[in-house]
Order: structure tokens, then sequence, then C-alpha cells
């Protein structure tokens, strides 16, 4: 297992608890995201987490390698891949588009991880990676 998720998979609510810490950052994250994003339309995150962006944002699918936050985002009805960003397991999926939030400051391989985004047909090639920091309480 890698170290970076053994880190989730015993602090899991850590990460949830910094955005409820910093609300406003959130809020401010979500209504941002909203504006990029196409609305109603098919979408994944990549580093769902525990579903907290994707819930909020009507996002319906979902990759994450953390087996206790995949259990979370799931509660919330998101359907979740237990994969990794640098080698994604679908192939020939379609979605409009594809969401990171948090998510680069965690990959051991950023050119590896958007590399294996062209395993999605994506409708129109919007790939989102937000850039706001990470949150710890």
């Amino acid at each position: 297992m890698d170290s970076s998720i053994n880190v989730f998979e015993k602090t899991h609510w850590n990460t949830t608890n910094g955005f409820q810490n910093h609300s406003s950052v959130y809020e401010s994250e979500i209504l941002a995201i909203q504006q990029a994003i196409p609305q109603n339309k098919k979408g994944i995150e990549i580093g769902v987490g525990t579903g907290r962006f994707a819930e909020r944002l009507n996002i319906k699918f979902g990759v994450e390698p953390s087996e206790n936050m995949a259990k979370v985002s799931e509660q919330k009805g998101i359907i979740v891949y237990r994969a990794y960003a640098e080698s994604l397991p679908l192939d020939n999926t379609t979605f409009d588009f594809v969401l990171m939030v948090t998510t680069v400051c965690f990959l051991s391989d950023i050119s590896k991880a958007f590399s294996s985004l062209s395993h999605f047909e994506t409708k129109r090639r919007n790939h989102f990676e937000s850039l706001t920091k990470r949150v710890n309480g």
C-alpha cells in the first residue's frame, strides 16, 4: 500500500474535518467548481475521497484508492472504483467531464496520472483540477 494512502486509511475523517473547520474555503471552492463544470452532465471525480465534493456537485462516479474513504463515498450513493489516478481501470467509459479536487498533491506521478485520463472518452476535453491548497484542520 502506498504510504500516502495508508495515511488516509488511518485518518480519513481529518480531511473532511479540515473542510468543516474552514467552511468558507469549502463553499468558495464549490461555487468556483460549479461555474467551471457542465451542469446536469455525467462526470467522474478522480480522488473522490469521502465524496464531500462529488455529493454537492451531483457527481455520481468516483475513483479512490483508500478503502475507508471509498466506503464513505458509497454511503452517499457514489459509485467508487478502487484505483489510483496513475492507473485508471476504466476503458471506453464516457463522461462529460473529469474533476480532480485537491488531488495533485497526493499523486506519486503527476504526468502518468494525467496521461491515464486518456482512458476516458470525454465528449469535450474538459479536465478540471481544483487549485485550492489542501485544507487540514
